[in-house]
């Protein structure tokens, strides 16, 4: 019966130590769910819109110029991925070589800000402006 207290007293201090190392993080990662989004303009929202059936970063090997296409074949600005990548909201798989391409995906974060949310809304744009000639049928 002692061996058992005993164990039971072990338990008890691991689960208040393991208890104390994780509250920060869970703390961390509850703010963040809660309402810590960041504050996207319109067009970098488009651009994680565009990526969420997927994309490729490529390195072109002449010019090694870095292009994102994405799976519907719109290319994205590379300081647009770059944004996206450091707030967390898009992930590269930097395991692929870049000239075969490397998959882009959206992280947790990222979905959560678009489900979660309308994007800011930036400068509205003028009623009626016509299309770019290249655009119209």
């Amino acid at each position: 019966m002692r061996h058992l207290a005993e164990a039971v007293t072990r338990r008890d201090t691991s689960v208040d130590a393991t208890a104390a190392v994780l509250e920060p993080l869970e703390h961390a990662a509850h703010s963040r769910d809660e309402g810590d989004l960041p504050d996207l303009t319109a067009p970098d929202f488009a651009h994680l819109l565009g990526l969420v059936r997927g994309a490729k970063l490529h390195q072109h090997l002449v010019t090694q110029r870095l292009s994102v296409v994405t799976a519907s074949g719109t290319r994205l600005p590379f300081p647009a991925l770059q944004r996206l990548e450091k707030a967390g909201l898009v992930e590269v798989d930097r395991a692929h070589p870049l000239h075969a391409g490397q998959p882009v995906a959206l992280t947790a974060f990222g979905r959560r800000t678009l489900t979660g949310r309308s994007p800011t809304p930036t400068a509205p744009s003028p009623a009626g402006a016509p299309f770019p000639a290249a655009n119209r049928r």
